[in-house]
């Protein structure tokens, strides 16, 4: 018995089948400009071209200022410290506190910390609030 579908094909006609890409052996498929045909792809750079004597010279002139630059800056900030060392220790033994507390009022720091667990001014304010209102906020949790 044949079907309707089998009848509907001549005996002598071929099947058609789509063609298939040629398979690109792996080696080719490497690099990915190669994956990527259609991608655009950053020109190669030319390389730089060597400096004359002249800028040579210059640049070692400019290095030797900036270098002599910067050791008069850190001789200038070497003596300020030392200065205000001194000036601590002073101020220290005429109040008789420590150094470090007179650091500490001093330098402009925070007393919070950057992590979030309790602080002691935090705890104090806690404190004095729940002291102060009472009851008045018991439906908020902290």
């Amino acid at each position: 018995m044949s079907t309707p579908a089998a009848s509907a094909v001549p005996p002598d006609a071929t099947l058609v089948t789509p063609e298939l890409p040629p398979v690109v052996p792996l080696a080719d498929r490497t690099t990915w400009a190669k994956r990527n045909p259609s991608a655009k792809v950053q020109p190669v750079t030319e390389p730089k071209r060597k400096l004359t004597a002249a800028e040579k010279a210059t640049r070692k002139i400019a290095s030797a200022q900036r270098k002599e630059s910067q050791a008069a800056l850190n001789a200038a900030i070497a003596e300020y410290l030392q200065h205000r060392a001194e000036k601590f220790e002073e101020i220290a033994a005429e109040h008789n506190v420590k150094v470090s507390k007179i650091a500490a009022m001093v330098e402009a720091s925070t007393h919070y910390k950057k992590e979030r667990r309790v602080t002691l001014q935090n705890a104090i304010v806690h404190f004095m609030s729940e002291k102060i209102n009472g009851s008045k906020f018991a439906s908020c949790s902290v």
